[in-house]
């Protein structure tokens, strides 16, 4: 909405407030510790990808997307948070935020 409503920002590419990135491993380890669980990581190769691919379709369409595992995908928001001085909630915050809600309406 911010951006839609400045003129002088149209043409240019812009990455709205994000937080930091963090390895995956990182991620399900905190939504694991706020949820109050153990996490349990399990990931698959290419190879995995195609034998279960097999059997179930999302697995193999997920192997043309492999690319985005392989290497870091950040995207920065400075940029915006510069220009507009919004930031990004703490992804900690945001997490707990989201167990949070969805525990108020898992019953």
């Amino acid at each position: 909405m911010t951006l839609g409503q400045s003129e002088d920002t149209y043409g240019e590419a812009w990455h709205v407030p994000n937080a930091d990135a963090v390895p995956v491993t990182r991620f399900v380890e905190l939504a694991a510790q706020l949820a109050g669980v153990e996490a349990r990581i399990k990931p698959m190769g290419k190879g995995m990808l195609r034998i279960g691919g097999l059997f179930i379709p999302g697995a193999r369409e997920s192997i043309e997307m492999f690319y985005q595992f392989e290497k870091e995908f950040v995207v920065s928001s400075r940029k915006f948070t510069d220009r507009f001085g919004q930031r990004a909630t703490p992804l900690e915050e945001s997490l707990a935020a989201t167990i949070d809600w969805y525990r108020t309406r898992r019953s």
